[in-house]
């Protein structure tokens, strides 16, 4: 049992760690051969495909290697839970870890609006809204929210389209005014807990 790796299985679209486990070299070649992730079990001292009971498998994306080579990272995409609990991570079994990846984004968003701000893009829409006036802006976030609703009713397939239009200009309009998306986010995650 000397040679096991610790392994840490990672959500690749999330981010979400999901769960700690233990590979040898067989385990590793079976995942690599299959795409779905193989441990060793130190409690069966066996061989043991993750979800092979369950169902739950989790399809191995990419694989990497610590600084010091004797810890696995492997991003998958699972198929179900990742807990024996039923819960998604092992890691929280409330449920009250929030999606970092998504909030990651958010931030990664709103820099990239910063910048073009800060560097006044010549001919940049984001430029022109923000020092625009306000009238303007409000009758483009009041036009694109009509058409989220239009989509909506219509079911047309546009609507993810839409609702990324009138998510972008409220986020010109909260830069405008200095609100940054944490501050939202505190606001969402406070009336979630209320």
């Amino acid at each position: 049992m000397s040679n096991l790796i610790p392994t840490i299985l990672q959500n690749y679209t999330t981010g979400e760690v999901l769960m700690l486990a233990y590979s040898n070299s067989e385990a590793i070649e079976l995942t690599n051969e299959t795409g779905l992730v193989h441990f060793f079990s130190r409690s069966r001292d066996k061989i043991w495909l993750k979800g092979e009971t369950s169902g739950n498998t989790m399809r191995l994306i990419e694989s990497r290697q610590d600084c010091d080579q004797d810890t696995l990272l492997y991003k998958v995409i699972p198929s179900g839970p990742a807990c024996h609990t039923g819960t998604s991570s092992c890691f929280n079994p409330d449920e009250e870890q929030i999606n970092l990846k998504t909030f990651d984004y958010l931030t990664r968003f709103e820099n990239y609006l910063s910048e073009i701000i800060d560097k006044r893009q010549e001919g940049s829409y984001t430029v022109k809204l923000y020092k625009g006036s306000k009238g303007k802006l409000i009758r483009k976030i009041i036009e694109e929210a009509g058409e989220v609703a239009e989509s909506f009713i219509e079911n047309d397939g546009r609507l993810s389209k839409e609702i990324a239009d009138l998510f972008y200009h409220l986020s010109v309009l909260m830069l405008r005014d200095g609100l940054s998306f944490d501050r939202v986010y505190q606001e969402l995650d406070n009336r979630r807990k209320a």
